[in-house]
């Protein structure tokens, strides 16, 4: 948890780390995670005739892939799509096969072409669900969590040391900035 990770920040530098700052590095820390794989969860997207787009959800960091029925789709760009057919976004009839990220207004997949039918239903996913729901969409994505695992932690609570000491303030140290920038590395190299 954030406290746990803060209270660790504060027990390792003797105090010296301001909370509000440490706070906001935290939350940067960790929103930076989303890059690497391992705050890594899926959603599944029920698809409807002839869709062509879909939010992802509001704690998405970055889309690592889209698969459509049992088909991983590949990325496409905006001008790529537009040069094979400028009216894509209106074609269905054949199940997709690529797709394009807009970040605006917020992370939008649109699909190409749009689907021909609609999807299975389904319920949410439980622990021992098995079957995959044919003919929608699995989106996996890397997220922002406030509540972290256990085994990311103490590599955090390194990471936002060296950004405090990083700061300017009475206990700028880029000696002790460089190092626990270090340590924090290492420790994300173990669970790599």
């Amino acid at each position: 948890m954030k406290t746990d990770v803060l209270n660790l920040v504060a027990g390792l530098t003797s105090g010296l780390a301001d909370q509000v700052s440490a706070s906001n590095f935290y939350d940067e820390t960790v929103y930076g995670l989303g890059d690497k794989p391992w705050l890594t969860t899926f959603t599944l997207i029920a698809a409807t005739s002839q869709m062509h787009e879909f939010d992802l959800p509001a704690t998405t960091v970055s889309l690592r892939g889209v698969v459509y029925d049992t088909r991983w789709l590949t990325e496409s760009t905006l001008r790529s799509i537009e040069q094979y057919q400028r009216a894509w976004r209106y074609i269905g009839g054949r199940e997709p096969f690529t797709y394009v990220l807009q970040d605006s207004p917020k992370l939008t997949v649109e699909v190409f072409p749009n689907t021909p039918t609609a999807g299975t239903a389904f319920t949410p996913p439980g622990v021992f669900t098995i079957a995959y729901p044919s003919r929608n969409f699995v989106a996996f994505t890397t997220e922002y969590r406030s509540t972290l695992p256990l085994w990311l932690e103490t590599a955090v609570a390194f990471a936002t040391i060296s950004r405090e000491y990083g700061r300017s303030s009475d206990h700028f140290d880029p000696d002790a900035q460089a190092a626990t920038g270090k340590l924090a590395d290492l420790l994300y190299a173990c669970v790599a």
